[in-house]
């Protein structure tokens, strides 16, 4: 494809362009690329390793996002999706730290393996309703506490060894059936200080949620260092 670069460090994919290879765009310091509605084939981790990208539009023609289309791309918080997608690929989401909702289109039919490994900002998923293939997992999400599922499939829940509890309708599960919906609390833990003589400087938080990390206090004492 030809590029254009300015200087808001833009990549803009000129229209009538219909595919682009993988691994097709460059710039590691992009911070916005536009892709033409003409685009309708990617390769693999064609939008993957941006991270300064925030929002990504894809193409109204797009039907097929491959294999770690977005991988770490980790400031990414806005993917906004073509209404006729229908297949996501293997780690299409993969390291994407910053997304905290995901909605995906009701077109998509296929979610591949690995597809939300790493999003460990990720709050909130919805899965497509008319969902047929589902490899994907959504384990060690330290921050999901909902899980919409429109599709006709089970999806399995993770408790993060016992830190979350999952409910649907106030009841307790370990997935969510077909047209629910379900939440989970995180676990909270008591933190008890010892200081060995030195003093803290700064708030003590009383307590620690589970995949959320608290801000300790600096701690001091003369001749020593506290880790």
């Amino acid at each position: 494809p030809q590029e254009k670069m300015n200087k808001t460090k833009k990549i803009i994919i000129q229209e009538g362009i219909t595919s682009i290879a993988h691994y097709g765009l460059p710039g590691k310091d992009v911070t916005e690329i536009s892709l033409p509605n003409s685009l309708n084939k990617i390769g693999e981790a064609i939008l993957s390793f941006y991270p300064k990208l925030k929002k990504i539009e894809l193409p109204k023609a797009l039907i097929f996002l491959p294999k770690d289309t977005f991988e770490s791309s980790t400031n990414l918080e806005e993917i906004v999706f073509s209404s006729k997608t229908t297949k996501i690929g293997e780690g299409c989401f993969k390291n994407c730290k910053s997304l905290k909702n995901l909605t995906i289109p009701d077109t998509v039919t296929y979610i591949g393996k690995n597809a939300f490994k790493g999003c460990k900002e990720l709050r909130t998923i919805t899965i497509p309703k008319k969902l047929k293939t589902y490899k994907a997992d959504l384990n060690k999400l330290p921050k999901l506490t909902k899980v919409i599922n429109h599709s006709s499939k089970t999806i399995p829940l993770d408790d993060c060894n016992g830190a979350k509890t999952w409910k649907v309708n106030g009841k307790k599960v370990k997935s969510v059936p077909p047209g629910k919906t379900a939440t989970s609390k995180i676990a909270r833990y008591k933190i008890i200080y010892y200081y060995s003589g030195g003093k803290a400087q700064g708030k003590c938080p009383k307590y620690y949620y589970y995949g959320k990390e608290p801000k300790l206090p600096k701690v001091k004492r003369k001749g020593y260092i506290f880790f």
